[in-house]
């Protein structure tokens, strides 16, 4: 806000009017021999590298399938399909079987329109690993 003598004071209802982030939950469990990396919250360029991480970690101990349960992921912007591209793109060099566990709206929007739902493997839940 602009003051009687032209400085500026600091407006607190700015503040909290931006929205803050949702926190990203990124775990890594053993499921009968595959690793699954559950991941809630946003999937952008504030959180990928957490993602990466994980992801990471999981693929270092070279399990046969890994499996990214997107379940609880709320927003995915273009960061977080590269994230998915280059997992995918890493599992195939290994060998190694990808699957998901699909996002709910509007995050399975972008991989639809992007036609990713046609590149990547899903699964409903993880009863359908066998």
């Amino acid at each position: 806000m602009v003051g009687d003598e032209g400085g500026t004071e600091p407006s607190d209802h700015r503040a909290s009017a931006v929205p803050r982030p949702a926190p990203l939950d990124v775990r890594v469990e053993d499921h009968h021999g595959a690793a699954v990396v559950h991941v809630r919250g946003e999937l952008d360029l504030s959180t990928c590298e957490q993602v990466e991480t994980v992801l990471a970690q999981a693929e270092g101990a070279n399990p046969p399938t890994i499996v990214l349960d997107l379940s609880g992921v709320s927003f995915m912007d273009s960061t977080g399909v590269r994230t998915l591209l280059q997992a995918d793109s890493r599992a195939r060099r290994d060998g190694r079987r990808l699957l998901l566990i699909a996002p709910p709206e509007p995050a399975a929007r972008v991989l639809r329109v992007t036609l990713l739902d046609r590149r990547f493997e899903f699964i409903g839940d993880l009863s359908e690993l066998a």
